[in-house]
C-alpha cells in the first residue's frame, strides 16, 4: 500500500527510458543486482565471490551517494520540500546505508578470517535483509519525492545542468 506522504509504497520502482533527472535512478537496479549476487554467494559460502560483489556494490553505492550529495541534494535544499521529503531524511538514509555497508565489510573480513559456516553467515544475511528494506524505502522516497520535486521546481536549463554534472 502506498503512503503518498512519504513516497514509500508499492509503486513501480524501476525507471525505463525516463527522461531528465529521473534517469539518475537507473543505477538503483544495478545496486539490487550486485547485492543479490553478494547474498547468493554468501548463502553458498563462496566468500571470494561474495567479497568481490560486495566491493563492487559498496563502490557503486558510495559513488552514487557522493554525486547525489554533491549535486542533487544542495539543489534540492533550496526548493520547497514536499511533506515527508525533508532533506535530513535523504542525508540520514545515506548515512545509515553507508554504515550498514561498513558493517558488512567488517563482517565479511571476519568470516574470511574465521572460515565460513552457515551458522556464521545467517546473522549477516539477517542484517542485510534490514538493509535491503532500507535501500528499497530510500529508493521509493527518491523516486516519489526527491526527483519529482526537482523536475517540477527546476527549470529545464537547471535540470540539464544537473544531468550533465551527473554523467
Amino acid at each position: 500500500m502506498s503512503d503518498c506522504r512519504t513516497g514509500c509504497g508499492d509503486e513501480a520502482r524501476h525507471v525505463t527510458g525516463a527522461p531528465g533527472l529521473a534517469a539518475w535512478l537507473a543505477p538503483h537496479l544495478h545496486f539490487e543486482q550486485l547485492l543479490e549476487k553478494h547474498r547468493i554467494a554468501l548463502m553458498q559460502l563462496d566468500l571470494p565471490v561474495a567479497q568481490r560483489a560486495l566491493e563492487e556494490f559498496a563502490f557503486a553505492l558510495r559513488e552514487h551517494i557522493a554525486l547525489e550529495e554533491q549535486w542533487i541534494l544542495p539543489r534540492y535544499a533550496a526548493l520547497e520540500a514536499p511533506p515527508g521529503g525533508a532533506l535530513a531524511l535523504f542525508t540520514g538514509e545515506h548515512q545509515k546505508l553507508l554504515e550498514f555497508v561498513r558493517r558488512f565489510e567488517r563482517a565479511l573480513r571476519t568470516l574470511a578470517a574465521e572460515g565460513p559456516a552457515h551458522r556464521k553467515v545467517l546473522p549477516l544475511l539477517d542484517q542485510q535483509a534490514t538493509f535491503k528494506n532500507l535501500l528499497e524505502h530510500h529508493d521509493a522516497r527518491e523516486r516519489n519525492l526527491l526527483y519529482p520535486t526537482l523536475e517540477k521546481q527546476l527549470s529545464a536549463a537547471e535540470q540539464r545542468t544537473l544531468c550533465d554534472a551527473l554523467r
